[in-house]
């Protein structure tokens, strides 16, 4: 079965639709700052039809075109329009409707490079089956613009099936992860007759920056097609581990402090709410479990 990012997704046919589309997949790539649609029809908007920082605090400037067609030529007027921009921009990609093109791909790469050279912002395209990929990332995102594909309302209900079967099977392949992740992983094992949970707060603290780590990548990798509850409880989860890993003295016979073992048990309280109430939204979508 197809994943979520796998669905071929129908180009949108108003430039309105596609501007806003393009929005959310950039939303999807977590940059530093929101994306932002910049201006509105009549306003000069020198190239840019979005605005937004990127994971290294770069201005990016983002045109949309929802065209039959492009060329080099098209490319390079819009290029020109974005030296104006204010800001000053550091990266400037061309989203557009359409397929790839292998020739514009390459004389745009080489744009790119010499413009780099000449130390101007960089160009890129972005096409349609790159732009909708991104748009998969995020479940919320993809029902927002395509909710026909969600619901029997609008579209064939195989279509609305394969969806929701395949967010339930995202769901559910998360949970196995996550609940494995909490039993085995973050669950000490008890190394002596008279170890309690005090003590197991402290091996679980004693292993935050391990714990970080992974929780970071759970949330990185699993947060786009969870539930935002679960997703924010993941969150915290990673945040609490990060925090208390500085806590944690590695010299010998040093004790663990206080603030670290509140950081272990809040790691621990929060994966707890992640898989329950992961659990909980698969048993609203008709997935059934044995007994807790």
């Amino acid at each position: 079965m197809p994943t979520l990012s796998q669905i071929k997704l129908p180009v949108p046919k108003s430039w309105d639709e596609f501007e806003a589309i393009v929005c959310s997949a950039v939303a999807a790539q977590n940059p530093f700052t929101p994306p932002t649609r910049y201006g509105r029809t009549g306003q000069a908007q020198h190239g840019v039809d979005i605005f937004f920082e990127d994971s290294l605090t770069r201005a990016v400037g983002i045109q949309c075109k929802c065209v039959e067609s492009i060329t080099y030529s098209d490319v390079l007027a819009e290029v020109a329009k974005a030296e104006s921009f204010s800001p000053a921009l550091e990266s400037y990609v061309i989203a557009i409707a359409l397929p790839r093109d292998a020739k514009l791909q390459k004389q745009v790469f080489q744009l790119s490079h010499a413009r780099a050279a000449a130390q101007k912002f960089r160009v890129g395209l972005w096409f349609w089956d790159d732009i909708a990929s991104d748009l998969a990332k995020d479940a919320a995102a993809l029902a927002l613009h395509f909710p026909h594909l969600f619901s029997s309302v609008g579209g064939p209900p195989a279509a609305a099936e394969t969806v929701a079967d395949l967010v339930v099977k995202e769901r559910f392949a998360a949970y196995r992860e996550l609940w494995t992740y909490l039993q085995v992983r973050l669950l000490p094992q008890r190394r002596h007759p008279d170890y309690d949970w005090d003590d197991a707060l402290e091996d679980i603290a004693l292993e935050l920056s391990t714990h970080w780590k992974q929780l970071d990548g759970f949330h990185k990798r699993l947060g786009p097609v969870l539930p935002k509850d679960v997703a924010d409880a993941l969150g915290s989860a990673t945040t609490a581990a990060q925090d208390g890993m500085f806590e944690i003295d590695l010299s010998d016979n040093a004790s663990v402090p206080d603030t670290a073992t509140q950081a272990a048990e809040k790691v621990y309280e929060s994966v707890v709410r992640a898989v329950d109430g992961l659990r909980d939204h698969l048993e609203d979508s008709g997935l059934r479990f044995g007994s807790k």
